[in-house]
């Protein structure tokens, strides 16, 4: 992976441990922390995901209306609402 080195010359695309002009001592970066970004970028998205979802499953429907899975669904009209 490239990465520029800014240690009081222009900018030069390295990809090695070292800066290619200057040879200076300064560490390519981390990946680790963007990694870290991405790893909490996603774990918002599925626990947001995830509380939707849930509160899809737990919303109650209208009245007149049955829950089936996620979604509302009107009686059926094989269904006799007053049985004698």
């Amino acid at each position: 992976m490239s990465w520029k080195c800014k240690n009081g010359h222009p900018e030069v695309t390295n990809y090695g441990n070292q800066c290619q002009i200057c040879g200076c001592n300064q560490p390519a970066p981390n990946l680790l922390k963007n990694t870290r970004l991405w790893l909490i970028l996603v774990s918002f998205v599925f626990f947001l995901g995830g509380g939707y979802g849930t509160y899809l499953y737990f919303k109650p429907c209208p009245s007149g209306l049955y829950k089936q899975g996620l979604k509302c669904h009107s009686q059926s009209i094989f269904i006799n609402p007053n049985p004698r």
